[in-house]
């Protein structure tokens, strides 16, 4: 006879007349002491693998940096290089859990708060430090519940508003703090955010971002034009109105059947406008430029290159602007018998009745 089946006899009742209560009683604790023993043996392994990954993750071959992540009570998936080998590949990619990160930069899209992320959203519920752009509208700052600090920049302070930015960034962290940086539009477009990024990591930080939808995709819908349409315009151009250290920036050519939207350059719009023109734009090339877009206070003129900056100037039209050009400015058959409103969250479209 085994030894599991001698454990169980020797706990068997020694006569038919003994009580078989008693040796149930003796069989239900013995499986009860295993399945406890079990459990705190596997307890022991999940929590000392927990550990690991929350204090070090191997960020792989392009970044010879670990970093520690120790703040914060949300998790979130990210590729990284296993530690592990295989005989196919040198470096596995799976999924590991990661702290959230100390700072995140967070697209606050064109202007409608109706427009932000749910991630956006959630980290301005839940940041202790905002650091806002200036441009970003009242009624999105109202939204956070920690302590907002608005960016200093001005013309001609740009660099040392900058850094103090960074400074700003990375001074929370080191308090302990959750960052939030809160830049308008979408971080990655024209903006200051690879700088920003590489500033913090620089200083031992870990830094996320949250896309938002840019003005240069919504700021012509919200007008009623589409930025592309079929027979129309096939290809979208996105540039910007300054270059680096404020110089002027390097144009697109012309091309037929193009949309062109310009970001950040109604301080150079007359410029802009002959410049164009005289590399070869129509000076009757269709414009259009939607200021403060998607928010209560928009405003939508229109013009051509000849006369938009005369245009803008009448009407007195402020960054933050949005310039469009091509023909889907005025070619848009339900554009000349359609109304068309922009309403927190998107634009209406309401055709015109005629009037006997």
């Amino acid at each position: 006879m085994n030894k599991g089946l001698d454990l169980l006899h020797s706990w068997a009742p020694a006569s038919t007349g003994a009580s078989m209560g008693a040796f149930l009683v003796r069989v239900i604790f013995v499986n009860m002491v295993g399945v406890i023993g079990f459990a705190l043996l596997n307890s022991n392994k999940v929590n000392n693998s927990k550990k690991k990954h929350d204090i070090d993750v191997d960020t792989g071959a392009d970044l010879n940096k670990r970093f520690s992540f120790t703040k914060g009570e949300e998790t979130a998936d990210v590729a990284v290089s296993s530690l592990n080998s295989s005989k196919n590949n040198d470096h596995v990619l799976k999924r590991e859990k990661i702290r959230r990160a100390d700072v995140v930069l967070v697209g606050a899209g064109p202007g409608d708060r109706e427009l932000l992320t749910i991630a956006a959203y959630r980290v301005l519920q839940e940041a202790d430090l905002v650091i806002a752009d200036v441009l970003v509208p009242e009624e999105i700052v109202n939204m956070c519940t920690g302590r907002v600090v608005r960016s200093r920049k001005t013309k001609g302070s740009a660099h040392s508003a900058q850094d103090e930015l960074n400074e700003w960034m990375v001074e929370g962290a080191r308090k302990g703090l959750y960052v939030c940086r809160l830049k308008g539009g979408d971080p990655f477009l024209f903006g200051r955010a690879t700088e920003e990024i590489q500033y913090v990591l620089d200083h031992g930080f870990s830094v996320k971002v949250i896309p938002g939808i840019s003005s240069s995709m919504c700021s012509s819908l919200s007008s009623g034009i589409p930025i592309t349409s079929r027979g129309v315009a096939n290809q979208i151009c996105i540039a910007t109105g300054h270059g680096r250290d404020d110089s002027f920036p390097n144009l697109p050519a012309y091309k037929e059947k193009s949309s062109y939207v310009f970001l950040m350059g109604m301080s150079r719009l007359k410029m802009l406008s002959k410049t164009l023109v005289k590399m070869g734009f129509p000076g009757r090339f269709p414009v259009t430029i939607i200021e403060k877009a998607t928010t209560a206070d928009q405003r939508v003129v229109k013009g051509t290159l000849n006369d938009i900056f005369e245009i803008a100037q009448e009407q007195n039209i402020k960054s933050p602007a949005t310039i469009v050009m091509g023909p889907v400015v005025e070619s848009i058959s339900w554009n000349q018998n359609t109304l068309v409103e922009y309403m927190s969250g998107g634009v209406y479209y309401y055709m015109k009745i005629a009037r006997s």
